[in-house]
């Protein structure tokens, strides 16, 4: 069992692309906030009785200002506890339906930020979109969104950066000098998951994957972001002292 402020949580059954938990929450608290780009989650009230589910998300928000409000409401939250929150603004940008770039772009930008303006100082970065190499039309519009956003952030005492995650194959081509990213962006990661060695994408290690990243921030002054995640029994795993 692994306990929390709400209660507890144990893994009952896990493989490959699955975990099964079974999770007691307290009479009268709730979970902590959580945002997931790679999952699907799908929960069975056993006993007791649920007020609230969910909270809204990018695909249930639609005008801006929803998507301001549910950002500020999840900002305040986690503001509560000293933690400042990375803001995704896909949905701001984008029919998340269709991966197209909005008509409107521009004016949905300038209207959320003066939404957020008040809340700047609880932000640890803009996050334009997840993994936007694997998408040719987001690519070909992130120079122009990355450039909406620091010209904004250039104008407040808050130097809030810009943060991108990459595709393995992101990562590859950045390597082959086949992919190009705006000078704006601040800091930059990777997903990969269940591998450490030679057996990663391309044959490419997580250590050789992550030297890439340097390589590409280092010159300027820039930061690459690493956020150790959960073991899930079986998979390949890292030593310790890797």
């Amino acid at each position: 069992r692994i306990f929390r402020p709400w209660g507890y949580y144990q893994s009952i059954d896990a493989g490959a692309r699955y975990q099964v938990k079974r999770i007691v929450v307290k009479p009268g608290e709730r979970l902590s906030l959580q945002m997931h780009f790679h999952r699907a989650e799908h929960w069975i009230v056993v006993k007791g009785t649920v007020n609230t589910m969910f909270v809204s998300n990018e695909w249930l928000a639609t005008t801006i200002l929803d998507l301001a409000q549910r950002d500020i409401n999840a900002l305040d939250r986690l503001n509560t506890i000293g933690v400042k929150g990375i803001v995704d603004l896909s949905a701001v940008f984008f029919d998340l339906s269709s991966g197209n770039l909005r008509p409107d772009w521009e004016d949905r930008f300038n209207s959320y930020w003066v939404l957020l303006y008040p809340h700047l100082s609880q932000i640890a970065a803009f996050y334009p979109y997840d993994e936007p190499d694997a998408n040719p039309q987001v690519m070909q519009n992130l120079p122009n969104i990355t450039h909406l956003i620091k010209i904004n952030v250039e104008t407040v005492p808050q130097k809030i950066p810009i943060f991108i995650v990459l595709t393995p194959n992101g990562v590859i081509r950045l390597k082959n000098s086949e992919l190009s990213l705006p000078p704006e962006i601040d800091w930059l990661s990777f997903d990969e998951y269940g591998c450490w060695g030679q057996e990663c994408y391309q044959g490419l290690s997580i250590p050789e994957k992550l030297q890439v990243l340097l390589d590409w921030v280092r010159p300027r002054g820039n930061k690459v972001i690493l956020i150790p995640d959960a073991i899930v029994p079986g998979t390949t795993t890292p030593t310790d002292s890797q």
